[in-house]
């Protein structure tokens, strides 16, 4: 499995992260990092089952954005294996998302 901290740390740039941030009223951190190149540095880790909660919340506590989007993009993925048992997980990510005001959607069917 790939290690998206890094990876994303290493993608990082300073211009795109500056726009990012400025586009979204400077409320948010980012790296920079342009939603196809987090799609596909992210790209294994999406395809890993069963869901890893832990790594889940590392990503979702990261202060860069980039990291709470791969975080929303593999519960995603993963929507139609969640079970009523990953509820409680599930509710710690929308408080945090109501806590941030966040722009990011989990649909889960």
């Amino acid at each position: 499995m790939t290690d998206t901290f890094k990876e994303l740390r290493d993608a990082a740039n300073a211009e795109n992260a500056a726009q990012m941030a400025a586009y979204m009223k400077n409320q948010f951190e980012f790296l920079g990092v342009k939603s196809p190149e987090r799609r596909a540095v992210s790209k294994d880790l999406l395809k890993t089952k069963p869901v890893d909660w832990a790594l889940i919340q590392a990503h979702w506590e990261a202060p860069e954005r980039e990291f709470q989007y791969v975080a929303a993009d593999w519960l995603d993925k993963q929507k139609n294996g969640l079970t009523p048992e990953d509820l409680p997980r599930l509710s710690i990510g929308l408080t945090l998302i109501q806590e941030r005001c966040s722009t990011i959607r989990v649909h889960l069917r």
